[in-house]
């Protein structure tokens, strides 16, 4: 595998999904990617859990890599998320992934039937023999029912020569520990809205960041914030964000994320059954941390028929 290292936000985009038999909208992805590449982040994870992979057969997967990485052209990363509950699959989406021109590739372990020891060694094994880009190790417990400590995370990447980790976990602890213990060995991009900013104050370099999908302005000026040490605006910032983050974690992500992009203009169409789109009766509410947040939103009447 290539040496890479990742700075800024890297947004794990939404799906958007459209027509009666919601397919991927490849318009409207084209200009979500668009949107995001103004707003300054540096990379776009396609096809994880924001974008609805576990709902996606394998030719949608693929569309959406490749009408990533065309409309990207080159002018930031693509990471695709191509984790699978088969070694196989994973494989498969792994090389079509690099054969497209992703900047590496970000893989879930399998879910549903949690891997033993082995079987994650097998499973990583296999992945990094598949590619040449880097194979990011997407640290998830609460998908994929397997908590890890500090020393089994760096153990695992290092027998298979993996150097990144997408962290999504609510444990602050164990994120710091890795960020000191292992950052010279582990380049950690931290997935958790609320922790972002902790990651970002204890050395993380770099985020795959679910809420970007809705406000990349946002998140680029709290990274940036931090980046530079501004302890006038990084307060500020903060204060506009979290709520907002808050809401997304509590009314369900995928749903939130979509009637959140409504609101602002940007439909994306419904999460895919049977997850449901977001009750009418939580628009307002997202409409006013929308707007507390900086950003202009559009009547609610319109953003409910675009979800």
């Amino acid at each position: 595998m290539t040496a890479k290292s990742f700075t800024g936000v890297l947004t794990a985009i939404a799906t958007p999904l459209g027509g009666a038999d919601l397919r991927v909208d490849e318009r409207a992805l084209r200009a979500a990617v668009e949107r995001q590449i103004e707003a300054g982040v540096t990379g776009i994870v396609p096809c994880g859990t924001t974008g609805e992979f576990y709902a996606l057969s394998d030719a949608a997967r693929r569309l959406v890599v490749e009408a990533t990485v065309e409309t990207v052209d080159g002018r930031i990363d693509v990471v695709p998320q191509t984790g699978a509950l088969s070694t196989g699959q994973a494989v498969a989406l792994s090389r079509h992934a690099q054969q497209s021109g992703a900047a590496a590739v970000l893989a879930l372990p399998p879910f549903f039937m949690p891997a033993s020891r082995d079987g994650l060694l097998r499973y990583y094994g296999a992945l990094a023999e598949a590619v040449d880009v880097p194979v990011i190790f997407y640290y998830n417990p609460g998908a994929t029912g397997l908590p890890l400590g500090a020393d089994d995370i760096e153990e695992l990447c290092s027998a298979v020569g993996i150097r990144h980790v997408k962290y999504t976990s609510p444990d602050a602890s164990l994120m710091v520990e890795l960020l000191l213990d292992y950052g010279d060995r582990l380049e950690l991009l931290p997935a958790w809205d609320h922790l972002t900013l902790t990651a970002f104050l204890s050395g993380a370099r770099s985020s795959i960041w679910g809420a970007a999908a809705v406000v990349p302005e946002l998140c680029v000026e709290l990274f940036d914030a931090c980046s530079r040490d501004d302890l006038h605006a990084l307060p500020e910032a903060w204060r506009r964000a979290a709520p907002l983050f808050t809401a997304f974690g509590t009314l369900g992500y995928v749903p939130a994320v979509k009637a959140a992009s409504a609101l602002l203009g940007h439909p994306l169409g419904p999460p895919c059954p049977p997850v449901a789109p977001l009750d009418p009766q939580h628009h307002p509410r997202l409409a006013s941390l929308l707007r507390n947040a900086g950003y202009d939103v559009v009547e609610l009447e319109a953003a409910a028929s675009a979800t």
